[in-house]
């Protein structure tokens, strides 16, 4: 995959919750390592038991860094409470958010990254 293929979609699933720092830095380390090849990025959080502010700052920091390549962030799902934090923080205005896996593949060539649920 090469960065300049604006076609190619990287999914990184995320599972469990992101209270944690060394979660957060977990995903942080998957995703700077995913835009180094990737521009277009989609979280999927069907599964994503629990995040706080600092996951949404951390995405608008990749937002940022992926618009500025000609790319996007999407995120994919979400529990209730995920998305009650982002309609509070305005973060879908700014970033599209997909209700099911399907809608957001549809029609899309697309790679998949698993973040394993960190039990400690």
């Amino acid at each position: 995959m090469n960065k300049g293929d604006n076609s190619q979609y990287t999914i990184i699933n995320l599972e469990g919750d992101l209270s944690r720092s060394d979660r957060l830095a977990d995903v942080n380390d998957t995703l700077a390592d995913t835009i180094k090849n990737s521009k277009n990025v989609a979280l999927d959080i069907q599964n994503l038991d629990f995040a706080t502010g600092d996951f949404v700052g951390m995405l608008m920091g990749y937002h940022t860094i992926l618009k500025k390549e000609g790319g996007s962030l999407s995120l994919i799902g979400g529990v209730k409470e995920m998305k009650d934090l982002f309609d509070l923080t305005h973060i879908n205005r700014v970033i599209h958010i997909y209700e099911t896996s399907d809608s957001f593949i549809k029609g899309r060539p697309y790679n998949r990254v698993q973040v394993e649920r960190v039990n400690r």
